[in-house]
């Protein structure tokens, strides 16, 4: 098993201002990484953002952005990011080569261009990238966007983390042996000494985003360098999100998979009034129905996507403005505006775990003193 070393614990990005700035402030404060969703925001709403989550407090926990690759703005958003010197960016819903390999050209940036990975063989490859200091892995559990198109290609995120660290061991033993024959006590040398062996090749960190506090030590021991965490942040008093979606996630046992606008990619919710009415289930994935009729998400008006990856902004120039329709208007509907049953209200699989609205110190706190005595 791998040893246990200091992991790092990150409050992950949620967009559509759901950590906003102020927000990610109060977890800085708390000696944890903070990330600014910045998906669907403009440069100066970002800019704004960031200049609200500055803190000089003694401990503070580093700054991060999460971009969405087919951000209509996204190479903006980067160079802002550099201008302000966030502390890392964290790339979902796709990887842009091109930033990673010229990440020396932004000076300022202290840190990291992080993937968003679900798949081994990426994360394995990417990890020996010496421009990639960590990556996020993000399985099943996730919330929002699961970056899969097939619930047959959804796995959990130990599952993930386990094949990615097995991948990563074996090609540091190809390294160390110039491809000898299996030899299992000098793979197991390599295990038992891995931080030796990251820092030697340089291999990214692997952060495993939305793992119930049962797992935390057994993912730990079996690859992942850190802890990301979204929903127990998020419900909590302080969290930004309208005080009826806090109490939705708190009285929900389950979650569903929908068909999202972008790329198709699924997206895991609750159930509400909003799916039940406008989508069907098809193959265990609620997909909107052929003729979309709800006004409030029926329209693009921002046009924050690249046309050829969302649905939403190739239907405006149609005739059919009926097809699919807006997801960031239906996520703002429920998280920010309250109104539950009229839009996607995104979740995790551990909203089962999630019995009341607690103060985020009181997480924080519980979440360090776990990691602090895993060994």
């Amino acid at each position: 098993m791998k040893p246990i070393r200091s992991p790092i614990l990150r409050g992950l990005g949620a967009g559509v201002g759901v950590t906003g700035g102020k927000f990610c402030k109060k977890l800085r404060d708390l000696g944890v990484d903070a990330t600014i969703g910045g998906a669907n925001l403009t440069l100066d709403e970002l800019c704004n953002h960031i200049d609200d989550a500055k803190t000089k407090k003694k401990g503070r926990g580093k700054l991060g952005v999460n971009l969405m690759v087919f951000d209509r703005q996204f190479e903006d958003l980067v160079q802002l990011c550099d201008e302000k010197i966030v502390d890392y960016i964290v790339m979902s819903a796709g990887i842009d080569m091109n930033l990673i390999d010229k990440i020396n050209e932004y000076k300022k940036i202290k840190a990291n261009i992080i993937p968003k990975l679900s798949t081994p063989i990426d994360i394995i490859k990417l990890a020996f990238n010496p421009n990639v200091k960590e990556i996020h892995v993000e399985g099943g559990e996730a919330v929002g966007y699961l970056d899969v198109t097939n619930s047959q290609q959804l796995k959990s995120t130990e599952e993930i983390i386990n094949d990615s660290f097995k991948g990563i061991v074996g090609k540091i033993y190809m390294k160390e042996t110039k491809g000898a024959e299996i030899d299992e006590a000098y793979i197991q040398k390599i295990i038992d000494n891995y931080p030796i062996y990251q820092r030697k090749y340089k291999i990214a960190k692997l952060i495993a985003c939305g793992v119930p506090e049962k797992d935390y030590k057994s993912i730990l021991q079996n690859g992942a360098d850190g802890i990301g965490i979204a929903l127990e942040f998020i419900v909590t008093k302080e969290g930004t999100p309208h005080d009826d979606w806090k109490k939705m996630q708190v009285k929900a046992n389950d979650t569903i998979l929908f068909r999202s606008p972008i790329k198709n990619i699924l997206g895991q919710a609750l159930l509400n009034d909003y799916i039940r009415n406008y989508f069907e289930l098809k193959a265990g994935v609620y997909v909107p129905k052929e003729k979309f009729n709800y006004e409030g998400t029926k329209f693009c008006e921002k046009m924050c996507m690249q046309p050829d990856f969302c649905e939403k902004s190739n239907a405006v120039n149609k005739a059919n403005m009926d097809y699919s329709f807006c997801l960031r208007q239906a996520l703002v509907d429920t998280a920010i505006n309250g109104y539950v049953n009229y839009g996607i209200v995104f979740s995790s699989e551990n909203v089962k775990y999630i019995n009341k609205i607690p103060w985020l110190k009181s997480v924080v706190n519980r979440k360090l003193q776990l990691l602090k005595s895993l060994k």
